[in-house]
């Protein structure tokens, strides 16, 4: 018997494999109350990810490199923060480059 927390998105292909080979699965989804209830909270929230951007670039520019897509990133996640979606998750910037304020 072989057991998974949460199959993923590439994981259904991994059961299929190991049902077709004759073992017997046994999978926990955290994540189907959340479907069937359409609530997505966020697992890690935009402010955690500007925080640790933020310290990406300190960190890199002490350094002498250049991190000009991090320090992008980093900005993006900056300019969604004011709208109140700090403790959203990065769906956030799609938020904020289609306009959706």
């Amino acid at each position: 018997m072989i057991g998974f927390i949460d199959l993923g998105i590439m994981g259904s292909r991994m059961a299929e494999n190991l049902l077709n080979s004759g073992y017997s699965l046994i999978v926990y989804n955290r994540t189907k109350d959340y479907i069937i209830h359409n609530r997505f909270p966020a697992e890690f929230p935009l402010e955690h990810m500007h925080k640790d951007l933020h310290l990406v670039a300190q960190s890199a520019y002490e350094r002498g490199i250049a991190l000009p897509l991090a320090n992008l990133a980093k900005e993006l996640y900056g300019l969604a923060k004011p709208y109140g979606w700090g403790q959203d998750d990065f769906s956030a910037v799609y938020r904020l480059l289609s306009g959706q304020k």
